[in-house]
């Protein structure tokens, strides 16, 4: 310290150190509180002059902008990009705070078909100029876009009947079906959608009704109503998105017949009955005494039927000739029982002979055995 004021000494003739220290104190106090009006107004004047001075700093950076397609036609937009990358430059603040801020800027694209050629057709947008620009400010400007070139499809919408088919899931209770086929009413709707989607639709030939429970169900006979599946085509595996079909009456009809299931049993062994007039005046002789019969009913009833409630006769009242001839058996059947499949004829020969045979017996081995006729 010493050696320093000896220094200013020499270069200051007339120097003290106290002189010094009341010089500073006196001068830093009239540079802090003279003039303070001045004083502020020049601080304010630095600060715009250094904003002034960032601001003309230019940057670049690349963003995201949602794609907006907006048309007044009614029509549907198909693969249409989410987004678009833009190239932007501009002052370098205003950059900055865009890179703050994906997703507040969006590229609007003005729809326009004045010229219809084709029920689809395809979009390309090649030119920045084709697209608006929100949440830019005017001092940024857009360069360039990846990818360069924007395509999406456009469909006419349109409208066309379509058959309506039930579907089920899930099985009856044990013993009960669902009888086949199931009115609909009605039994084609009228639905709309975009071209390419209906020739889909008409492709397949029907649309379904959501999907009607039929587990342990049992003796139903009723009208119910059921909404169409409008988010998926039959025989499709791909959902479709809600809206894409619609459908001003969305709501059928179906009639569900419920009944106990219906089954086949054959009767071995029936026994085949003669039925003739008393006054018959031929010999006859059945060459098949039994014959197999197939019935139809509900499980339940065709359990308990036994060979002898089956009644299975030919009737010969009416025949007149003599000889070899086919004849239909006839057959009555227990109630709830039909027959299943038709019988086959079995073969009768008549005898012209002077022994009748009486009406109605038959022996053991089919042949008609009588007393003498005259």
């Amino acid at each position: 310290m010493s050696r320093m004021k000896e220094w200013m000494a020499s270069c200051l003739p007339g120097w003290s150190w106290s002189r010094l220290r009341s010089l500073l104190s006196r001068n830093l106090r009239s540079l802090l509180y003279t003039r303070r009006l001045l004083k502020g107004i020049s601080l304010v004047l630095a600060i715009l002059l250094w904003h002034a001075i960032s601001a003309t700093d230019v940057s670049s950076t690349s963003l995201d902008a949602a794609l907006v397609v907006t048309t007044d036609q009614d029509v549907y937009l198909r693969g249409v990009p989410e987004k678009v990358k833009l190239h932007v430059r501009g002052p370098a603040n205003k950059v900055e705070k865009l890179s703050r801020g994906p997703g507040r800027v969006f590229a609007r694209y003005r729809l326009r078909r004045e010229m219809r050629t084709s029920p689809v057709e395809s979009v390309h947008i090649r030119s920045l100029a084709d697209l608006d620009f929100d949440g830019l400010p005017q001092e940024v400007d857009v360069v360039g876009a990846s990818p360069d070139q924007l395509e999406f499809q456009v469909e006419d919408l349109i409208e066309r009947y379509v058959r309506v088919r039930p579907r089920f899931t899930g099985r009856t209770a044990e013993g009960f079906e669902l009888v086949e086929p199931v009115p609909v009413d009605p039994s084609e709707v009228v639905v709309r959608g975009h071209f390419s989607l209906l020739e889909e639709v008409t492709k397949v030939g029907y649309l379904e009704t959501r999907p009607i429970p039929l587990t342990g169900r049992r003796g139903s006979d009723e009208w119910q109503t059921f909404y169409l599946d409008l988010m998926q085509v039959p025989e499709t595996a791909s959902p479709l998105g809600a809206g894409m079909l619609t459908c001003e009456e969305p709501m059928v009809k179906v009639h569900l017949l419920i009944r106990p299931q219906v089954q086949e049993r054959v009767i071995q062994g029936v026994a085949i009955l003669v039925m003739i007039p008393a006054d018959f005046p031929f010999r006859v002789e059945l060459k098949q005494a039994r014959c197999d019969v197939c019935i139809r009913g509900p499980e339940v009833v065709l359990r308990e039927v036994r060979p002898e409630d089956l009644r299975l006769f030919v009737d010969l009242g009416a025949v007149r000739e003599v000889g070899k001839q086919e004849v239909l058996p006839e057959v009555k059947l227990p109630d709830g029982v039909q027959l299943a499949r038709p019988l086959d004829a079995v073969s009768v020969v008549v005898f012209r002979n002077p022994q009748a045979s009486p009406a109605g017996r038959v022996g053991e081995e089919g042949k008609t055995h009588g007393d003498t006729g005259g």
